[in-house]
């Protein structure tokens, strides 16, 4: 999510820079979440910190449907 900002000058008003509003996490350690990663675009700016969460995945999301390598980077982690 986020907002914009406008300026105004001499009674124009101008489109200003967009501001990242903060996020709310469903739930505790989401930030580190495979979903959450996702979205915010880690696998594009860390593609290798990526396939390291993901490599020889052993858990499923039941949320989801992502594979991770650790339950601790999945909503609701199941074996698979």
């Amino acid at each position: 999510m986020f907002e914009l900002r406008f300026k105004q000058n001499r009674g124009n008003i101008f489109l200003g820079e967009a501001v990242m509003a903060k996020a709310k996490m469903p739930h505790p350690n989401h930030g580190k979440h495979l979903c959450y990663l996702n979205n915010i675009g880690f696998q594009v700016s860390d593609p290798e910190g990526y396939k390291a969460l993901v490599k020889g995945g052993k858990f499923f999301c039941r949320v989801c449907g992502r594979v991770g390598a650790y339950e601790k980077n999945l909503c609701k982690p199941a074996k698979l």
